[in-house]
């Protein structure tokens, strides 16, 4: 990375000025909103440093603004301009957090349930900082697909426990058997799924994690 003064930033086919948020490829002009290009700018200014997204909203937004980044338009106005993954990259655009060290999602495995007489299909976050041997906080999730797909739910624990907002936790994703009718049916229902919970809470105490 290159820069002409305090303004002017070059990396790569790019160059941004940091005060005025204009952005150019080959000198093309790219249109940015204000708050994407304020978002770069802080990025650039911290090359190389790790910027959690507290320390990001609170530059940008303010410390008191909540800011999601995975339903906002600052990470897909940014990606625009830059094409492909590699470039992403390269400026740090923030959809997991810039530094955040990912925990491991492991392989969909199938938990047979002798209370519903059928198999819940589920998957195990273990979050990078787990140590093995340690205790760890452990919070399960009924529709699983749903926070593992569009929820995004592993990449939100690795950004919370960096941030200490949330203790070192293992969450377990579970979706619904093919009697999902059975499955919410009133109070008994209630009371079995309960105790498939404990048994998933033994069950994930017993597995070898990484």
């Amino acid at each position: 990375m290159k820069s002409n003064s305090s303004r002017q930033v070059r990396f790569a086919d790019f160059e941004f000025d940091c005060h005025s948020g204009d952005l150019r490829r080959d000198s093309t002009s790219l249109k940015l909103q204000p708050q994407p290009a304020k978002v770069l700018a802080v990025l650039i200014q911290h090359a190389g440093e790790i910027v959690s997204r507290q320390e990001l909203a609170a530059e940008v937004w303010g410390s008191d603004t909540f800011v999601d980044f995975e339903q906002g338009f600052v990470v897909d106005e940014l990606k625009g301009p830059f094409g492909s993954a590699e470039r992403h990259q390269s400026v740090g655009t923030p959809t997991e957090g810039v530094g955040t060290a990912k925990g491991t999602v492991l392989p969909a495995d199938t938990y047979p349930s002798k209370i519903f007489n059928d198999n819940f299909v589920y998957q195990i976050f273990v979050p990078a900082q787990y140590k093995a041997g340690t205790p760890a906080a452990l919070m399960i999730f009924q529709d699983g697909g749903n926070y593992t797909g569009n929820f995004k739910a592993p990449r939100v624990f690795d950004n919370v426990i960096k941030d200490g907002t949330v203790p070192v936790t293992i969450t377990v994703y579970i979706d619904p058997t093919g009697q999902r009718g059975k499955e919410l049916e009133g109070l008994v229902s209630e009371q079995r799924k309960i105790r498939v919970l404990a048994q998933f809470s033994t069950m994930v105490s017993a597995t070898p994690l990484p």
